[in-house]
């Protein structure tokens, strides 16, 4: 049980998914901190924190709604919620629930295990009058918490940008729209770096300082301070930032979204000239509200066809990704952040498990394979088949979680574990998975 449990909740986290939610109390909050796991109750019987998790059970709550779980030395980020001492996180797969009230967390039900885990703030005095254990796990971040107006620029956006005048030798590009992708690496004194990609080129390293004045949410506005886009040098405020809310309207009246930031900058050459338009939203967001001619070119053919918007490291995704059979390009600064799980699994290392895909090393259509399928006629909580995008999968039976991994050759499903028999004929067609032939077949269906 230790191992299904532990082995599961590691490969969620390290999946990566949801980077954004809700945007958290302010950095003054005394619910931030590092809570760590003291004991636990599986069953109606006590349970040693460590017989569950080797290295130890802890989450710390940062401001922004973010937060870091750590099971057994390894670390996934998501975002947590309190309201009326309800308490919600999600990190990776896991969804967790419980309370937090007078200095204790309590999470409930841990992966629909029926394990419930009581943790207490780091440095804390239990109600017992014993001492609170700080040296359980390691700190999972030792940077300063951001107040929330800053935590909630950084990290990864992805978005699309547009040339919306151009002439001379950039008149080629007037009208197109390009997928784009950018790292905002924030200080706590406001100071930022701001780099932006696209598939192919570097096309901006700028410095931007980020003010609570001047825009029309509690995330506040930014402006450039200095570094270049499009191989020209910016000034102060050539690039202002102010990111909307969903009920915000313009002087015209038209209604905007969500964590969502449209700005405008200029490039002056000696052969060229072009105006520019960059759209990005936090990476992990869906772009469902907003009308198709303003999405990402490939925000449905890539990060929902692919299920990116689920994978919380964006590097994971774009490190598996290619263009005209190339691999895309990167920004040298956000390929070396170390903004990766260290074994999310993107099919890239020789050593990991099997990508999905056919024997011969992966079909073009084989991610759109990756989801989750329930057993018919039975509780699909308790009887479910799992595919990950990094080739992994779970087999579900009665409740019971078995890891493996798969791979896929024409129709054929390979499932192989030392937790399940990998023998049982398994056939997968469009959003079906049968298993067994005859009077013992099982059908799930994609959930």
């Amino acid at each position: 049980m230790k191992k299904t449990i532990s082995l599961f909740l590691i490969l969620a986290l390290l999946v990566g998914v949801a980077a954004c939610g809700g945007k958290g109390d302010a950095g003054n909050d005394p619910n931030l901190g590092l809570w760590i796991a003291q004991s636990g109750e599986m069953w109606g019987e006590s349970v040693d924190v460590a017989f569950l998790f080797d290295g130890g059970f802890a989450i710390e709550l940062k401001a922004g709604g973010k937060c870091t779980v750590d099971a057994d030395g390894e670390k996934g980020n998501g975002t947590w919620t309190l309201k009326d001492g309800v308490f919600t996180a999600k990190a990776g797969g896991v969804n967790l629930s419980g309370t937090l009230a007078n200095g204790r967390l309590t999470l409930e039900d841990v992966m629909g295990m029926g394990l419930t885990l009581i943790l207490l703030k780091q440095g804390s005095v239990p109600a017992d009058g014993g001492a609170g254990d700080s040296s359980v796990v390691d700190d999972p971040v030792a940077a300063p918490a951001l107040p929330a107006s800053l935590a909630w620029w950084d990290g990864e956006w992805y978005g699309y940008w547009k040339a919306t005048s151009a002439s001379g030798s950039l008149a080629n590009l007037e009208g197109d729209l390009w997928d784009c992708y950018a790292f905002i690496d924030v200080n706590p004194d406001g100071t930022a770096m701001m780099y932006v990609w696209d598939d192919e080129i570097e096309m901006a390293s700028v410095e931007i300082l980020i003010e609570e004045s001047g825009g029309v949410g509690p995330m506040g506005s930014a402006v450039s301070t200095g570094g270049e886009a499009f191989d020209v040098l910016l000034k102060r405020a050539d690039w202002v930032i102010m990111p909307t809310t969903a009920d915000y309207k313009d002087y015209w009246g038209n209604a905007w979204y969500d964590d969502y930031m449209e700005f405008e900058g200029s490039c002056r050459t000696d052969d060229g000239e072009m105006d520019y338009t960059i759209v990005l939203r936090p990476w992990g967001i869906k772009w469902d509200d907003v009308p198709a001619d303003k999405q990402p070119p490939a925000y449905e053919t890539w990060y929902v066809k692919n299920g990116y918007y689920n994978w919380y490291y964006m590097l994971e995704a774009l490190e598996e990704s290619t263009l005209d059979g190339e691999p895309v390009f990167i920004h040298p600064v956000f390929a070396a952040s170390g903004r990766v799980t260290g074994g999310g699994g993107t099919g890239n290392t020789t050593d990991g498990p099997a990508a999905p895909g056919n024997d011969s090393g992966g079909t073009a259509d084989s991610t759109a394979l990756i989801g989750r399928y329930g057993r018919v006629g039975d509780d699909p909580e308790y009887y479910y088949i799992e595919l990950f995008a990094d080739g992994t999968c779970v087999l579900c039976v009665v409740g019971i979680k078995m890891e493996g991994t798969y791979t896929v050759s024409g129709n054929n499903l390979v499932l192989k574990s030392v937790e399940f028999d990998d023998t049982i004929p398994t056939t997968i067609d469009g959003n079906k998975i049968t298993r067994g032939q005859g009077y013992g077949q099982d059908v799930y269906v994609k959930e």
